[in-house]
């Protein structure tokens, strides 16, 4: 106030406890309180604009008439239209306009509008950049939440979003990464205690996505099944890769050891291509290095049979080769079995084949259940 017209006070004068109003020549309005002591402090602030502060004097509004709140660090404002088809009740903080948005204080700045336009619409906005006081500010639509109940975060727009949008018309939720963004980038990140991973869902390319589970993590089906009792209906694995076979010998000159493996659960299917010449070795005949270790439960005996093979000699009588993987194990034994053989006869280095320049050659494929 550059001089004041009026002013009363019931306590300043006879330093008691009391009220001062003071009216200015600029047209502003002032109501203070006093302490015992006389001490005046400015309570309300009316300008010649009819902007109203409470605990402080208003900046200089270029807009509709607004009630700005002070605080002891940044300062508040909350100004509103008239209630018509245009009109919207905005609420900010540390931030009034003049001309454009400022900052009042060097601290970031927020402001929310409802009915925004007459639109019916609500609006979040949050400040970018290094904050100054009356500097101007640069506001970013962080949420909004329309007139027909959809609700966007990161995105102004339903279609071709990048953010979260939810839309009770269609019940659907989008999420949306910004263009070019590289595969393997979180969608959404699953958190235990705030900080820990516990999944996540990422992009792969532009047309899919990867879901990747924690450790302890799965798919649990619905239990149907009512004439047992499943041990668990939790899908927690799958992966694919290789491995690499080798026989129980020494000193073996191989020319391929190529293994694949699949793995679902705990059910893995190997596939294995050998071919060697020479070796030193006896006894047993044994292809081991299967990527998991099998089931040890009792009776857990697993047979197979392998269909090609070159340059090995079966046991007499016998016109299968086989395989037995036993429990807790990760390699298979040889064996040859026929219609005359009365039981299994085990392949032997030295008879089955022998350690020379010609290529022997086992190839197979067969599904086992791994320990877990």
């Amino acid at each position: 106030m550059s001089s004041n017209i009026l002013k009363a006070d019931n306590g300043v004068s006879s330093g008691t406890t009391g009220l001062v109003y003071t009216a200015g020549n600029d047209g502003t309005l002032q109501l203070a309180t006093t302490t015992s002591g006389g001490t005046a402090t400015t309570a309300i602030t009316i300008d010649n604009s009819q902007n109203v502060g409470v605990g402080v004097t208003p900046n200089t509004w270029t807009i509709t008439n607004v009630l700005q709140i002070g605080s002891n660090a940044t300062y508040g404002g909350a100004w509103y239209g008239a209630s018509t088809a245009s009109g919207g009740v905005y609420l900010g903080s540390n931030n009034y306009y003049n001309s454009v948005f400022k900052y009042q204080t060097a601290n970031p700045a927020t402001y929310y509008s409802q009915n925004d336009a007459g639109s019916g619409t609500h609006r979040w906005f949050i400040s970018s950049g290094t904050p100054s006081a009356n500097g101007a500010i640069t506001f970013t639509n962080a949420m909004t939440l329309d007139a027909s109940g959809n609700l966007l975060i990161g995105t102004t727009t339903l279609t071709g979003a990048q953010g979260f949008v939810y839309s009770p018309t269609t019940q659907q939720i989008a999420l949306g990464h910004t263009n070019g963004t590289a595969s393997g980038t979180n969608y959404i990140n699953f958190l235990y205690g705030g900080s820990t991973t516990a999944g996540s869902i990422s992009q792969a390319g532009t047309t899919g996505i990867n879901l990747t589970l924690g450790s302890n993590g799965g798919i649990v089906f619905n239990n149907t099944n009512t004439t047992a009792s499943p041990i668990s209906t939790t899908l927690n694995d799958y992966e694919v890769g290789t491995w690499t076979p080798a026989l129980n010998a020494t000193g073996v000159t191989y020319s391929a050891q190529v293994g694949t493996y699949t793995k679902v659960g705990r059910s893995v299917t190997v596939q294995f291509y050998l071919t060697f010449t020479t070796f030193t070795g006896s006894g047993n005949v044994v292809i081991s290095g299967f990527p998991f270790t099998s089931i040890t439960a009792a009776g857990g005996y697993e047979e197979y049979s392998i269909p090609y093979f070159t340059n090995i000699t079966l046991p007499t009588g016998c016109t299968v080769l086989g395989g037995e993987l036993s429990p807790n194990s990760n390699g298979i034994v040889l064996y040859g079995m026929g219609s005359g053989v009365t039981s299994y006869s085990q392949l032997q280095y030295g008879t089955a084949f022998t350690s020379s320049a010609t290529s022997k050659l086992i190839l197979a494929t067969f599904t086992y259940q791994a320990n877990f």
